[in-house]
């Protein structure tokens, strides 16, 4: 992330966690409170040892709890296998959640982020929900790190003004996605503290 000239973020896609729709567990203290029962409760996701696993991993530390963490090659590997019956929750972002939900196929129990989403505002926050958690997708827009700052400039600022118009806002919400603006100095700030917090999740998940 230091090696990055950021132009700005535009998106926040937060975790996602989900099981589905005719599940038991309605809110994810129902879920965590099964899984203090049986830490074996199957806990599908895409990869194995990288970001994904690192964010569950520290989900489940704060929580207290404890799954079985199973990798799959894609998302829609890992959807297909608890809507199969074969994984009890889906650990996704809300961009990759949607469709299914939209279908009634799953339920979001809570997702990563700092405040409700418009698109789901029913669905609390982990914070909410006591675990104090904020995860999810950055998505940005970077440039070489030896572009003139004019030209910084001006491609950020006619970027910001793209993202806050409200048709723009509009069409990003419809994907799934969660509009939000963090500047060059923002990334930096983000980037270094989950630099840290995954370094520590690594060395944990690899000891």
């Amino acid at each position: 992330y230091e090696d990055f000239v950021y132009l700005g973020n535009f998106v926040y896609d937060p975790l996602c966690i989900c099981v589905t729709a005719d599940s038991p567990y309605n809110t994810i203290e129902d879920l965590f409170a099964a899984a203090k029962e049986d830490g074996s409760i199957n806990w599908a996701c895409v990869g194995a040892g990288g970001k994904n696993e690192m964010d569950a991993q520290n989900l489940w530390d704060i929580a207290g709890v404890s799954f079985n963490y199973v990798p799959y090659d894609d998302a829609s590997k890992s959807r297909a296998a608890v809507l199969g019956g074969h994984a009890v929750v889906y650990q996704s972002y809300a961009s990759g959640a949607k469709s299914s939900v939209d279908a009634g196929e799953l339920k979001v129990l809570a997702v990563g982020a700092d405040e409700r989403l418009d698109l789901w505002p029913d669905v609390p926050t982990l914070k909410e929900c006591g675990y104090d958690v904020t995860v999810g997708l950055t998505r940005c827009w970077d440039i070489h790190p030896d572009t003139p700052q004019e030209i910084v400039d001006v491609l950020t600022e006619k970027l910001e003004e793209c993202v806050a118009d409200p048709t723009t806002q509009e069409q990003l919400i419809a994907m799934g996605q969660s509009p939000s603006w963090m500047t060059n100095e923002e990334m930096h700030e983000y980037g270094e503290y989950y630099y840290g917090v995954y370094g520590d999740i690594y060395a944990k998940l690899n000891g």
